[in-house]
């Protein structure tokens, strides 16, 4: 989902997580918030940060996730990029979350990370050329496959609400 285009600072989400769904070879399934800047101008010049729950099948090689970013700064002995999500939601049963949080400090231009409202770690400010404010905040979920391959499942792998009822979808 995407917000209105205006000036960002912050956003949080919270957003229902699933186990591993059988994600083949340079497929990816992902549920996410990132703050974007310079969204309306040329491509070269848009700078994201984003954070979420993403299952690639090749190890996290498909892109800069995790630690394979150069510039993140970690600062939580317990929980990181890349750390395992061990409370995950069942089909028809309790449905379980994640709360994540990114927003940008006044005082240093660094654009933080909180999980579960601990801080994890930040992105620097020297990492960015257009992220003085965030221009769009969105959220959501996408899954990527090969052309010529179905799609992973998103979430569960079920239709939204109200179709299949409640615990049965992510949102």
């Amino acid at each position: 989902m995407k917000t209105d285009v205006g000036e960002y600072y912050g956003a949080s989400a919270k957003l229902i997580v699933y186990g591993f769904p059988n994600v083949k070879l340079d497929q990816i399934t992902i549920s996410q918030i990132w703050v974007i800047g310079g969204a309306d101008g040329p491509e070269d010049k848009i700078n994201t940060v984003q954070a979420g729950w993403y299952i690639p099948a090749d190890g996290y090689k498909t892109g800069c996730f995790n630690f394979n970013c150069p510039g993140f700064v970690a600062l939580s002995p317990d929980f990181g990029p890349g750390s395992e999500i061990t409370e995950l939601s069942v089909y028809g049963g309790i449905q379980k979350s994640i709360e994540i949080s990114i927003f940008k400090d006044q005082k240093t231009g660094n654009w933080w990370l909180t999980y579960e409202r601990s801080y994890v770690g930040y992105w620097p400010k020297e990492l960015f050329n257009n992220l003085e404010k965030a221009a769009e905040v969105d959220y959501g979920g996408a899954v990527y496959s090969p052309f010529n391959e179905p799609s992973p499942p998103m979430g569960s792998g079920h239709l939204a609400i109200p179709t299949e009822g409640p615990n049965k979808t992510c949102y």
